[in-house]
Order: structure tokens, then C-alpha cells, then sequence
């Protein structure tokens, strides 16, 4: 196998560990959902205030994580990685204009 194989292997893998760590992180988290909804139930809120807090949590992190991932990405549009910062992270390539 050549080195650009073994590089598109090496990163099929992680990527596939990558989704099944996400899918086991979703599912516990849709699991334990109902555990911190009998808590906020007991305390007083209604169904309505909890769906409201967490599709408004899930919104907003989401929004953060967008506005970080442009951020980062028109800072590296603007200022490309050098040749010194490609040799120590050859992943910043899809960084080159």
C-alpha cells in the first residue's frame, strides 16, 4: 500500500469510531432524558418548560459551535497555514486556498 492509502484508511477508521462514539453519546443522552424530566416535573415545571429549556439549550450550543467552526475557518482563509505549520499538522491542508 502506498503512504496516501494508508493515510485515507488510517482516516476512514477514525472517522467510523468517531460516529459510532456520537451515536452511543446520542442514544445515552435520549436515554437518561427522562431521568431529568422526573427531577424538573417533581420541582414544578411543566412538560412544555422542559421541551422549551432544552430545545433552547440545543439551540444554542449549536449556534456557538457554528460560529466557532466560521470563525476558525475565515481565520485560516485569511491567514493560510505556513510550510512549517503544515510539516508539524499535515491536516491543515484543506486549509490551503
Amino acid at each position: 500500500m502506498n503512504p496516501h492509502q494508508l493515510k485515507y484508511m488510517k482516516k476512514k477508521k477514525r472517522i467510523r469510531l468517531n460516529g459510532i462514539f456520537y451515536a452511543v453519546l446520542s442514544s445515552a443522552s435520549f436515554g437518561f432524558s427522562p431521568l431529568f424530566s422526573l427531577g424538573l416535573i417533581a420541582v414544578g415545571l411543566t412538560n412544555f418548560d422542559i421541551l422549551s429549556y432544552r430545545w433552547g439549550i440545543a439551540g444554542i450550543v449549536l449556534m456557538i459551535y457554528a460560529f466557532i467552526g466560521a470563525v476558525v475557518q475565515e481565520s485560516f482563509r485569511n491567514c493560510p497555514p505556513t510550510a512549517a505549520e503544515l510539516a508539524e499538522n499535515p491536516s491543515l491542508e484543506r486549509y490551503l486556498p
